[in-house]
């Protein structure tokens, strides 16, 4: 199984570089945001399947699968917040906020997969 999550978290990490550095090489904002938007919702996939497969390996244990769904919450209101405030000064409902605002979230939520990588690893290692 820890083959299995580092060849998942390698695939996170590629394609996490991916979103950062081959958007940019877009010419047109239309162009930078689709690319952006992708990137996004690849991550926010990645993230579905790893919480996922959190919280079915701590399906037995009530209290700690409540913890980490409370924990999950509060990450969701605190990364929409953080990447409000990133993108502030940018004209709201231009393409350039938005663009902005899905780097912010991308980031955020490749972050955070890292993050549920290494406690479903560390999960696994007590159940």
């Amino acid at each position: 199984m820890f083959r299995i999550v580092c060849v998942f978290f390698i695939s996170i990490v590629s394609f996490s570089a991916f979103s950062m550095e081959e958007c940019s090489v877009h010419k047109s904002l239309s162009e930078i945001y689709q690319c952006e938007k992708f990137a996004y919702e690849k991550s926010m996939d990645n993230l579905d399947k790893i919480y996922g497969s959190l919280i079915s390996s701590v399906e037995a244990i009530p209290e700690y699968k409540e913890s980490i769904t409370l924990s999950q919450e509060q990450w969701n209101k605190t990364v929409k917040s953080d990447c409000a405030n990133y993108s502030y000064f940018i004209e709201e409902g231009s393409i350039t906020y938005d663009i902005e605002n899905l780097h912010c979230l991308t980031f955020k939520v490749d972050q955070r997969n890292e993050y549920l990588l290494k406690l479903l690893s560390r999960a696994k290692d007590f159940l």
